[in-house]
């Protein structure tokens, strides 16, 4: 598998699921409801049996009480009848080889900080103490080989961050040829890939969000053969935002897996950035920055303009409740022109390495989702898990230390950046809906001049938490 979900077109993680147990109860009008939404024929009500005491013979009912000394012959059991076209306990309806499956989630994220910055410019600030992280409604329609798909964010958002997160299609020739066009994400890092309700930490790794292209127009190529997994693209760029974004964009993801839960990837994504918007002069510079998961920023954006590539590699490994994912990314990009003179700069580079455990206490894993047994709707514990991650994320010019160094975005030896985080967590769920996420993390940073509190590396404590429900 390339990704948590790979390349198999239709074969995604909730597909994986048979059964709700718990928050059904709570739903038993959705199968009436969802076909009028759809404008389809409501299902037949489904006939239950009247309970068996099945715990004791019919015989033993006598007036006497006393058993019978003969086994009296068992009582034939009804056919169950099934609710055609529906699966119980999901926002689903199927029929055939049909499929139209309703998807979305909702993320609140609380924040403590035992610091504060100590000038809160624009640039270097933490991130709030509680938000609405994210909220996130589409749909899924399957017709026989092709899928359509679509997710939004229905609210207000900061300037340049788009509503559309999702418009696609893909249609599978073969096992081995899907092709899909629309709006989605290049591919790049594993963590990035997998969705934000699907992730092990409240954040993904600082080089699954700095390092890695987004999301953007395309075309790709995929298949699966034998252990062997592969995809092309080409987009009209590397990102949805405007601050970022590069001209046209190629990449290119491989995968083999190596043994049974051992698999390797690897990503190349290049594209060239232009400095200077149509009929302008470059006010926004478009390079990377670095910033950790308390929303404090270390390395600001430099200018530059010309090829940039990314790179990726990835080692994941799974077994039983056990699961490993190492990722080393590094994105390199030009800076011609970009002098304050109008002179070529060294190209500018940002690299960092993410190592995480997972290991599940209480709970099952259905590919890339964790479910309870038993929810606490059902009495049950619901699920555990305990996460552990470490992480670095630098920045430094290509560049000879000729001359002294600055942290100007347009300067020939850059000062270079870093930071280091260590974390450990707890992830909770309820139910298959209800998800709570509780991440310690400590950070340390390279410079002492680019850290929250000038003069201090660190280590500096946090925790971030998520309260998160989903229907999928």
């Amino acid at each position: 598998m390339i990704g948590e979900v790979p390349f198999r077109p239709f074969h995604s993680a909730s597909d994986a699921r048979v059964s709700r147990p718990g928050f059904g109860r709570s739903l038993r009008l959705a199968p009436c409801l969802l076909p009028v939404i759809l404008g389809l024929p409501a299902p037949a009500p489904a006939f239950h049996p009247p309970l068996q005491q099945t715990a004791q013979n019919p015989a033993q009912d006598s007036t006497d009480g006393k058993e019978a000394s003969a086994a009296a012959p068992a009582e034939p059991k009804l056919p169950e009848v099934q609710e055609e076209g529906w699966e119980r306990d999901r926002f689903a309806w199927r029929k055939g080889k049909s499929k139209v499956e309703l998807t979305g989630y909702l993320q609140e994220d609380l924040r403590y900080f035992d610091w504060s910055v100590s000038d809160p410019s624009v640039s270097r600030r933490q991130a709030k103490e509680h938000e609405l992280r994210r909220f996130r409604v589409g749909t899924k329609a399957q017709f026989g080989k092709t899928l359509f798909e679509i997710m939004v964010e229905p609210r207000e958002l900061p300037p340049g961050v788009g509503h559309l997160k999702l418009l696609g299609a893909t249609h599978a020739f073969s096992k081995r040829l899907a092709v899909r066009a629309g709006f989605f994400k290049l591919p790049g890092s594993r963590e990035f890939s997998t969705l934000t309700n699907n992730t092990d930490f409240v954040d993904r790794s600082m080089i699954a969000s700095r390092l890695v292209p987004e999301r953007d127009w395309g075309v790709t190529l995929a298949g699966v053969d034998g252990r062997f997994e592969y995809l092309v693209g080409a987009f009209k760029g590397d990102s949805s935002s405007p601050v970022r974004r590069a001209g046209a964009t190629g990449a290119a993801r491989a995968a083999v897996e190596l043994r049974k839960g051992l698999q390797l990837s690897g990503s190349i994504v290049q594209g060239r950035v232009s400095a200077t918007p149509a009929g302008g002069v470059a006010t926004v510079p478009k390079g990377a920055f670095g910033q950790t998961a308390t929303g404090f920023t270390f390395w600001s954006r430099p200018y530059v303009e010309g090829t940039r590539r990314s790179l990726s590699t990835s080692l994941f490994y799974s077994n039983g409740p056990f699961r490993f994912l190492g990722e080393y990314l590094e994105e390199r990009e030009e800076r011609h022109g970009q002098g304050a003179g109008g002179e070529d700069l060294p190209d500018v580079l940002g690299h960092g390495v993410s190592a995480q455990v997972s290991y599940l206490l209480i709970g099952q894993r259905r590919g890339v989702l964790v479910e309870p047994r038993e929810s606490i709707f059902q009495g049950g514990p619901g699920a555990v898990e305990l996460v552990a991650r470490v992480q670095t994320l630098r920045f430094d010019d290509t560049g000879p230390n000729s001359s002294p160094v600055s942290t100007g975005n347009r300067v020939s030896n850059l000062a270079p950046a870093g930071a280091l985080t260590i974390e450990v967590g707890v992830n909770y769920w309820a139910s298959y809906f209800m998800k709570l996420q509780t991440t310690a993390m400590w950070e340390k940073y390279d410079d002492p001049l680019a850290a929250p509190v000038p003069g201090n590396r660190g280590p500096y404590f946090s925790i971030l938490a998520r309260v998160q429900f989903m229907f999928q």
